[in-house]
């Protein structure tokens, strides 16, 4: 199909109208949205607003936005993998547009908004002069391409760009629940998401599937689909969950939210406050540290990422960006990575260093660098490094007062050591049930419920930051994919019953002001790792603090903190 084909079959899909008054139009509506959202999130954080907060809903963002994830300077991939690229990248902006039964933009810019705010208030408590005058611009489109990153992400090495297409080719089959849905013996709806190649291979042996994994693929859904659904059939929709997670996958029998809130599981989400700040050490810290410097505002904080995929790298990646030293662990090449493509993003100003942690000399590396961090950021679940002595416990003793920012899928209490990811967080709280119509599903635009924890853990980390720097003390950040889900319920409830309470707003603006990171949808950064990356640019910005793009660059064999 030509690409202009299939840009009018998508945008007819989608109802959208592209004339510039249409397209200011929807996005001011989502602008709307944010004001209200924003102002409840900064109640519900407890966030000091130092400058004012402007929203950009410029609709001249949707022919450029267009027009760049179109170009053959951006799709640089092998060319068997280009059309399905092109419709995940077109599908997805053209989303951006459209009306949003759940919300996700809306959020999106009020934490990071909310963001700029916390590293005001860091760069203030730093002894930096602040020109409170100086306003926050957040763009709305630009907003929505957060949720939607790894699909906008460029890689313009050849030999880099075919590995990364294996990412598309390896989890887009008849396995990924974000795209397949199968009916159970009694009638419920279930989706697998398996996004590790050993989750796969686990369920294709369990469940004795007829052919080895590799010959599951993007290319053989249509056979594959019907297996599936032959085996899924026989099984009870609980049955199957619990048996997807007992043999070391993940996936979910879908819920209703109602459903979801009977669950033991559902409770306990239910409960957690939205970020939980605590603080778990009265003594050191980052009180009389100096942060900030040529990098920006957390230049000088040393961050420690036991991260993968992409919610936690989230996390350290705003910390990256605004100056912080991140030294990012993981065992081999940053290119042979399983999930290069969806982690890209994600490695942002980041300096890898290359631990395996089966080595006694590399494990006890590590504790070296537990010892001497200000913040450790970790998302696996939570047993999966006690066999290396390096439980959450067991980190904190060795370094009492750090800044711990933890992130799971569930909570601490209801399926602790449970592996979950975005989709499936969409699938098991009644997400993607709620933003379905005519009794039909429909997850959400890109993996907003891996970005928008992340977004949040890194806002409570940069708040545990600043009160650190106040008053001293180690802190605990924590926050989950499901609790995120419940957030977007929640914000959509709020906009539900207050919908008519924002006119026409001095905190609106059509036009946006000329910032270096707006020049196009995505920067080019050169000399990475892996070579050039175009990725998507930030959505939040403020003349206070440094372009984030001047510290994206990201490296590899690094032995020690910068």
């Amino acid at each position: 199909m030509e690409v202009k084909d299939l840009y009018q079959k998508l945008k007819a899909a989608y109802n959208i109208d592209d004339s510039l008054e249409s397209i200011e139009k929807s996005l001011n509506k989502k602008a709307k949205e944010s004001i209200l959202i924003y102002d409840d999130l900064k109640k519900t954080m407890d966030l000091d607003e130092i400058s004012d907060v402007v929203f950009v809903a410029d609709p001249t963002r949707y022919e450029r936005f267009i027009k760049e994830a179109i170009s053959a300077e951006s799709l640089t991939y092998p060319e068997k993998v280009i059309p399905v690229m092109l419709k995940m990248r077109l599908d997805a902006l053209l989303k951006l547009f459209a009306d949003e039964k759940v919300l996700q933009t809306a959020p999106i810019a009020s934490i990071l908004a909310a963001h700029e705010n916390a590293l005001l208030k860091i760069a203030s408590l730093s002894g930096e002069k602040i020109d409170k005058d100086e306003k926050i611009y957040c763009d709305l489109a630009y907003a929505g391409i957060q949720a939607i990153r790894f699909y906008l992400v460029s890689v313009y090495d050849e030999k880099i760009s075919a590995i990364a297409s294996q990412t598309v080719l390896g989890a887009f089959n008849a396995l990924s629940g974000l795209n397949y849905k199968y009916e159970t013996e009694d009638e419920r709806l279930f989706s697998f998401h398996l996004y590790y190649k050993h989750q796969r291979e686990a369920i294709v042996k369990a469940l004795n599937m007829k052919k080895e994994l590799k010959d599951y693929t993007v290319f053989s859904i249509e056979e594959d689909y019907k297996e599936i659904a032959q085996i899924v059939k026989g099984y009870k929709g609980i049955e199957l969950e619990d048996f997807v997670f007992a043999n070391g996958g993940s996936g979910c029998m879908i819920r209703s939210r109602d459903q979801w809130n009977e669950t033991e599981v559902g409770k306990a989400v239910n409960k957690m406050p939205l970020v939980s700040i605590d603080k778990v050490c009265d003594e050191g810290g980052l009180k009389g540290k100096k942060l900030g410097g040529k990098r920006g505002t957390l230049d000088g904080l040393k961050v420690l990422d036991l991260t993968h995929i992409v919610a936690g790298p989230v996390v350290s990646r705003v910390l990256a960006e605004n100056g912080a030293d991140v030294l990012f662990v993981r065992r081999g090449e940053y290119a042979y990575q399983e999930e290069l493509l969806g982690e890209l993003d994600g490695w942002m100003g980041k300096r890898k260093i290359e631990l395996d942690f089966n080595k006694k000399e590399d494990l006890d590396r590590v504790k070296e660098l537990i010892k001497q961090a200000d913040v450790i950021v970790y998302s696996f679940s939570n047993s999966a490094l006690d066999k290396f002595g390096l439980s959450k416990e067991e980190m904190r003793k060795l370094n009492p007062d750090v800044i711990f920012s933890h992130e799971v899928c569930f909570s601490k209490e209801q399926w602790v050591n449970r592996l979950g990811w975005a989709p499936l967080a969409e699938d098991i709280t009644g997400v993607s049930m709620r933003n379905g119509e005519n009794g039909k599903l429909k997850n959400l635009n890109g993996v907003p419920l891996d970005y928008v924890p992340g977004m949040l853990l890194a806002l409570g980390t940069l708040q545990a930051i600043a009160k650190s720097l106040e008053n001293g003390g180690g802190y605990e950040v924590f926050t989950s994919l499901t609790r995120g889900a419940l957030y977007l319920h929640e914000c959509t409830d709020y906009i539900e019953k207050n919908v008519d309470s924002v006119k026409d707003s001095d905190r609106i603006i059509n036009k946006a002001p000329e910032f270096e990171q707006w020049n196009s949808m995505c920067s080019r950064i050169k000399d990475t790792a892996i070579g050039d990356v175009g990725i998507p640019g930030p959505a939040a910005v403020n003349r206070n603090l440094i372009n984030v793009f001047e510290n994206g660059r990201f490296t590899e064999n690094n032995k020690d903190w910068r």
